[in-house]
């Protein structure tokens, strides 16, 4: 039988968690000095780019671009650690939730899914349940499902992190790695 009751509380813990995590990043990440400064150079850096494209003198247009290769190799170090820290956040806190949440709903069917699970799934789904009824989902699957749904619409709701613009720098490719 399903507990409707620990359904509700569960996507409310996912839901209070993923908002707890993106306060922490908030507050210890993008409200730094540090992080705003590299935010306000990308930015600048993206207009310089747009004004080098529509002038496209190919002395300055080569020129122009080994300065933005050179930029966006340092702008890419720059985010590999932001995003190196927001991925310790978030990792601390699924840890404590993947820790605690079998304890708190140990045994609990949560959900009845319409389907089978594929077999990798499996352990996921019905984890912390006994019984053979593969179709019985654990609170920690619904966890899991509605902690990534939470996760994607607090980033669309709340533009603290990273802007497209600064996603799409990546950090430097190491020469061992390099194909020619």
């Amino acid at each position: 039988m399903v507990d409707t009751s620990a359904l509700f509380g569960v996507i409310g813990l996912a839901f209070a968690l993923t908002l707890g995590t993106e306060l922490i990043q908030y507050f210890l990440i993008y409200r730094t000095p540090s992080f705003r400064a590299l935010k306000a150079n990308v930015e600048k850096q993206a207009a310089k780019v747009e004004v080098a494209r529509d002038a496209s003198s190919s002395k300055s247009l080569k020129k122009n671009q080994a300065k933005l290769t050179s930029w966006e190799e340092e702008c890419g170090k720059q985010l590999a650690v932001v995003n190196m820290k927001a991925g310790a956040i978030v990792m601390a806190s699924l840890f404590l939730a993947w820790r605690f949440l079998p304890r708190m709903y140990s045994g609990v069917v949560v959900v009845r899914l319409p389907f089978l699970p594929p077999n990798f799934m499996l352990k996921t789904t019905h984890r912390g349940l006994e019984g053979a009824d593969p179709r019985e989902g654990s609170a920690l699957f619904v966890f899991m499902l509605c902690q990534a749904c939470f996760r994607a619409i607090f980033k669309q709701v709340f533009t603290w992190g990273p802007s497209r613009r600064m996603q799409q720098a990546r950090p430097p490719v190491p020469k061992a790695f390099k194909t020619q």
